[in-house]
């Protein structure tokens, strides 16, 4: 046990060190990118053609800083203005699965391909779930108990208070920082402890089995965005595929549980359920794309 820890520390005070650059350029940005009116600028550049709603919903959901949860509140006042709901729906989804501060810190934690891989990945997906929603029934996917209100306003600016920014930037950098720690942590332990052989075992051929274990590992593994990037990182070093670790970062962010609970505010459980399926199938369809390109 002994004989662990300082290489341990060593591993993950050099991959901390790594991160930090990106870990503050991410929060900043993202502290910076809440004081833009989402849903005005949805209602601004989205017209009545369903087609390029949905590819400019997804647009702005990708750069927006939100998670599933700063995103419910911009949803329901669109739909209570009769906004499309298949535009709704990529908007949530791009928006729940990837953000400026993800981009950044994938990029900066593993490498750029695999940031440009995951926004191409997350885009791609958002935007042939939002484009298949067209011809159904919004009947089917909302949830019985939400009620259009006919509202005419969107959710206001947040003024900007320099005082209000710092406080609030203080806080995310506590959050995203709390995980990040514990994933520099978890991926210094992978990476001494854990022998070579055990993870290639873990991932070797076939190749679709490896990236579905990645897929399934990503449900109960994933907590926050950032924490899991130190991990995988160390196992891509151990033999995971790039496939492998896309499936990874597209179905965890999507089945964590508190933001589908939330998600049930709006969308119908049989719905939701079918939303996680076809992410899953995706995540597994796009892993060996990726592989073989790759």
């Amino acid at each position: 046990m002994n004989e662990w820890i300082i290489p341990i520390l060593k591993s993950a005070t050099a991959t901390f060190i790594n991160l930090i650059p990106y870990v503050v350029a991410g929060v900043i940005l993202s502290e910076t990118l809440k004081y833009i009116a989402w849903g005005k600028l949805l209602t601004q550049y989205t017209g009545k053609a369903p087609k390029r709603t949905v590819f400019w919903a997804v647009g702005i959901g990708i750069v927006s800083p939100m998670c599933t949860y700063g995103s419910l509140p911009i949803v329901l006042t669109l739909f209570g203005m009769d906004f499309p709901v298949p535009a709704l729906l990529a908007f949530l989804i791009a928006s729940s699965l990837m953000n400026p501060q993800l981009f950044l810190l994938t990029w900066g934690g593993i490498s750029p391909m695999m940031a440009v891989a995951r926004l191409a990945a997350v885009t791609l997906f958002s935007l042939i779930f939002g484009l298949g929603l067209e011809r159904v029934n919004p009947r089917l996917i909302v949830n019985p108990g939400l009620q259009q209100d006919n509202q005419s306003s969107s959710p206001d600016q947040k003024p900007f208070l320099w005082s209000n920014f710092l406080k609030s930037s203080f806080r995310t950098l506590q959050f995203v920082g709390f995980y990040i720690v514990l994933g520099v942590i978890l991926g210094a332990v992978v990476e001494v402890v854990v022998p070579m052989n055990w993870l290639i075992c873990l991932f070797r051929e076939p190749e679709w089995l490896g990236i579905f274990i990645s897929a399934l590992l990503g449900i109960p593994l994933y907590a926050c965005g950032g924490g899991t990037i130190p991990l995988i990182d160390v196992m891509l070093d151990k033999g995971m595929s790039a496939g492998a670790a896309l499936a990874f970062f597209i179905v965890g962010p999507a089945t964590r549980i508190t933001p589908l609970v939330a998600l049930a505010t709006i969308m119908r459980p049989r719905f939701i359920g079918l939303m996680i399926l076809s992410i899953f199938l995706y995540a597994i369809v796009i892993g060996i794309c990726i592989n073989y390109f790759i």
